[in-house]
């Protein structure tokens, strides 16, 4: 059943952006016009559209629409919403539909949260969420996972709220501020957000190559720990020689006791009978 409402729902998506046109070209106005010219229904075109986001379609694009078209509070609103129910379409794919596809293709960053998911539920799904936000791997991941559509649902609405209040109350002033700027302003800008991913990058891969070294060093320490604590107990197992020796020349019991008898009959001043 659910399966097939997975299938459904992404048939309509797809259905609905062909004929709205936005399959094929889709940015800020194009979104922005579709949804105006929708009136009333505007908000709930939105949320439909924005759906498209959980088979590929950059997010970015919606989020500022509503940005660009709504006031702050408003925007707010519908991106949670419109973020959700993209999320929703991910998820399910993930978990009802591409299963096998989905473990072939997801990034190896993502994985590591797999364990957590099945251990801590409810708070991996938010930190997850905090993370990587909206993008289609976070839907994947999730929607691979063990946890339940309910705990899903909750994490995620909780997860996105930081984002979408950044995005949705700082978005408008940043796209109205980047729109008035000039070319060689813009280039700038691009070139600096270059070098800035550039260096995070770098930072992380030399902080991974560190981990990686630390747990090589570690390795070999416990090796040889282990060597010098044989080598330690070697000569402590061995047996002493002269404890041997000592044992050796003891005489048994009872010939110790014969011995006394014979010392007793060889005295001075009596004959052995």
């Amino acid at each position: 059943m659910k399966k097939s409402v997975i299938i459904g729902l992404l048939a309509g998506l797809v259905l609905l952006g062909w004929a709205s046109g936005l399959l094929g070209q889709i940015n800020l106005e194009t979104v922005r016009q579709t949804v105006e010219h929708a009136g009333a229904f505007g908000p709930l075109l939105f949320i439909l559209l924005f759906g498209l986001e959980g088979i590929g379609v950059p997010g970015i694009v919606f989020m500022l629409t509503a940005v660009a078209i709504w006031p702050p509070e408003l925007a707010f609103f519908y991106n949670w919403i419109g973020a959700q129910f993209a999320g929703l379409v991910g998820f399910g794919y993930a978990r009802w539909i591409g299963r096998d596809w989905v473990e072939k293709h997801l990034p190896d960053r993502f994985r590591k949260y797999q364990a957590r998911l099945t251990e801590n539920g409810l708070t991996a799904v938010i930190l997850v969420r905090l993370i990587f936000f909206i993008v289609p791997p976070a839907h994947w991941l999730l929607g691979l996972s063990s946890i339940s559509l309910r705990t899903y649902l909750l994490g995620t609405a909780v997860g996105l709220l930081p984002g979408m209040f950044l995005i949705s109350y700082g978005g408008g002033h940043a796209l109205e501020w980047l729109l008035g700027q000039s070319k060689v302003a813009l280039s700038i800008i691009v070139v600096v957000g270059l070098v800035a991913l550039g260096v995070t990058w770098f930072l992380r891969r030399t902080r991974k190559r560190g981990e990686a070294e630390g747990i090589s060093n570690a390795s070999s320490s416990h090796a040889i720990s282990g060597t010098s604590q044989v080598m330690t107990q070697a000569p402590n197992s061995t047996v002493n020689p002269h404890k041997i020796i000592t044992e050796h020349r003891s005489p048994p019991v009872d010939q110790q006791i014969g011995d006394d008898q014979y010392s007793k009959q060889m005295k001075p001043g009596k004959e052995v009978s």
